[in-house]
């Protein structure tokens, strides 16, 4: 598989955000499953993007297994699959941006932490017994 980082993965956001590692300041390289997920998620992060028009500012997306155990990542986070982001949103709390993007979590097919955090957290996973707004823990 080729990749190219320069690459739009949908209107709003480049291949080579999505890859990044921040604290090795690398990017990864995802396996074949990977990148087919990370382009299934990333479409239905793009449908959230546009609902509040405003820029994302991503920090973490694909993580290898390795990176997310060393940055302290749950066992099973969806990040090591292509099917979770964090982010925050140019021009908005991070509050302010989890009201705005909480009525439409149903309609978009995602599910976002419930945390007091610095960033937001979103990804594809089936919503549990706490819904679409969950607590990670």
């Amino acid at each position: 598989m080729r990749l190219n980082l320069d690459d739009n993965m949908t209107e709003h956001f480049k291949l080579s955000e999505l890859l990044w590692l921040p604290q090795w300041r690398i990017h990864c390289f995802p396996t074949k499953l990977q990148y087919e997920n990370l382009v299934t998620f990333i479409h239905q992060v793009e449908r959230m993007r546009r609902f509040l028009k405003r820029s994302f500012i991503v920090t973490s997306c694909l993580r290898p297994d390795i990176y997310n155990s060393k940055i302290g990542g749950s066992a099973g986070s969806r990040h090591m699959r292509g099917r979770a982001i964090d982010f925050t949103v140019k021009g908005m709390s991070c509050k302010e941006a989890r009201i705005a993007m909480k009525p439409k979590l149903d309609e978009y097919n995602l599910r976002m932490e419930n945390i007091n955090g610095n960033w937001i957290h979103l990804d594809n996973g089936k919503p549990g017994i706490s819904g679409r707004f969950f607590k990670p823990y």
